[in-house]
């Protein structure tokens, strides 16, 4: 399998799908190991653009508390301060506890710098799904064009629904992200690699690549799930690291595998991304002649 990819992709393609994935995997899956220390020499040590601490939002505002129950006045006073990072301040948002809501990827990411590490590793991979879709649509030659606009449509809503994740903040936009991830991001995402499925498996293409994408597909499906329950099953009295870190796991799982599915597709399904021009011309050519 390994052989037959590198006999169609160069080694240069080959590394960066990769290379961009699993630097995406840190990002996202090490959100809180690097955040808090990157949060506090940025964002209270006047490293931040040279304009002094960015975190303006005071220990002592009622309300403002932690949600898993720990002591946000004890905790800032042990640090050495007496605010917080509001919401879009700092570089990761606050990250002394989790405040209002336990630490997601979304919360992580509100600010500016943040969002602009994130574009930066899953532009690739985004990009590459594009590819994959331009590789099952000229392999496959689907005969609906109904479905072949809607694998399309799909696929673009979702990349538009993941930027509009950054343009629209959970902290102060919350109905809006939500909006953006529960009525867009996630049908179109799913819409989009069931017809792919279909398309390989209608098309006589290798059963391990439709049913890669299935399989990855249920993965999504249980990770969304367990969120879920355990949000709805647990209190911070019950699972305190629930109240912690419970949705930014989930998240980060969810998204690495989102990303993750077109490295998949060329490195377990055996597929050549992008589809080699050589591959493209012949297929094309030989269905002009028919």
């Amino acid at each position: 399998m390994v052989a037959d990819y590198f006999r169609t992709m160069p080694l240069f393609t080959a590394r960066l799908l990769l290379g961009s994935w699993l630097l995406a995997v840190v990002v996202f899956l090490g959100m809180p190991f690097y955040a808090p220390p990157v949060n506090e020499w940025a964002a209270y040590h006047g490293n931040y653009g040279n304009l002094g601490p960015s975190c303006t939002l005071s220990i002592y505002t009622p309300g403002v508390e932690c949600h898993n129950g720990d002591n946000l006045t004890a905790l800032a006073l042990a640090a050495n301060r007496t605010t917080v990072c509001d919401c879009m301040q700092g570089v990761f948002s606050e990250t002394i506890c989790p405040i209002k809501q336990p630490f997601t990827v979304s919360g992580y990411i509100a600010s500016a710098p943040a969002n602009g590490l994130v574009w930066a590793v899953s532009i690739v991979p985004l990009m590459s799904m594009l590819w994959h879709a331009e590789y099952v649509e000229v392999m496959y030659n689907p005969s609906s064009t109904f479905l072949r606009e809607v694998m399309f449509w799909t696929l673009v809503l979702g990349i538009a629904s993941y930027n509009m994740l950054s343009v629209k903040a959970n902290c102060s936009f919350h109905g809006d992200h939500m909006f953006w991830i529960g009525l867009v991001l996630i049908p179109s995402i799913t819409i989009h690699w069931l017809i792919v499925a279909y398309f390989i498996a209608a098309g006589g293409g290798k059963t391990k690549h439709w049913v890669l994408v299935i399989v990855l597909l249920l993965c999504l499906v249980g990770l969304s799930g367990a969120r879920e329950f355990v949000d709805r099953n647990f209190t911070c009295k019950e699972c305190r690291w629930c109240c912690t870190y419970g949705y930014w796991f989930f998240e980060s799982q969810v998204l690495v595998l989102v990303l993750g599915m077109p490295t998949a597709m060329v490195w377990i399904g055996g597929v050549p991304l992008p589809m080699p021009k050589e591959m493209k011309e012949s297929l094309l050519n030989a269905r002009e002649d028919h």
